[in-house]
């Protein structure tokens, strides 16, 4: 079956009729053994691109439009789920339901933009997180300190890419040879390269 609206339609009836959770996941249990719900096939997918979507109050409203595919379990990475560069987000889930994998796209269902609301840079072996505030807060320079390979290098390819430099690589009292650049979006980047203990 290429949907997974009798699934939630059943789900959403038996909620309305109040059977609680731990009744609800019971129910699921077994109409998913003996297949009155079949489990969707592999590649099943559905549209959040509304903005009229509500992921519930703790998530703020709608989150940002993306495509939703439905996966079985252990298939989540084979998908490209959580590897670096894809653009596909999710993970394994519980065995109540199939994996589900979202894919953020650029605009809503009325054509208008969706602004970017986070993304992951992976630099080394960290990760950091990166957001436009979604509407909750204003955007903020942030001033990051990152260590690299080769700050000089770093430093001369920050500076193609349009930085401006503070700071020009040095080596510090404390071991780092340290440069310092400030984005086009007054993000302040410490870049350095640790050369020795003391």
């Amino acid at each position: 079956m290429r949907s997974v609206l009798p699934q939630y339609l059943q789900r959403t009836k038996w909620v309305l009729d109040k059977v609680d959770k731990p009744q609800l996941i019971e129910r699921t249990k077994a109409a998913l053994s003996g297949h009155p719900l079949p489990a969707p096939e592999a590649g099943s997918l559905s549209f959040m691109l509304s903005k009229q979507g509500n992921l519930g109050d703790k998530a703020g409203g709608p989150w940002q439009p993306h495509v939703m595919f439905f996966v079985p379990h252990g298939h989540a990475a084979s998908w490209g789920a959580g590897l670096n560069l894809s653009p596909v987000l999710g993970g394994e889930s519980s065995e109540l339901d199939f994996n589900v994998l979202f894919i953020p796209v650029a605009h809503w269902s009325d054509g208008s933009p969706a602004a970017l609301s986070s993304t992951e840079v992976r630099i080394g072996d960290s990760v950091v997180m990166i957001s436009d505030g979604g509407g909750l807060r204003e955007p903020a320079p942030a001033f990051l300190y990152v260590y690299v390979e080769d700050t000089d290098s770093t430093y001369r390819r920050a500076i193609a890419a349009n930085a401006v430099s503070i700071e020009e690589p040095a080596d510090m009292p404390y071991g780092d040879r340290r440069a310092t650049v400030r984005d086009e979006w007054g993000n302040t980047w410490q870049i350095a390269t640790h050369k020795h203990d003391l």
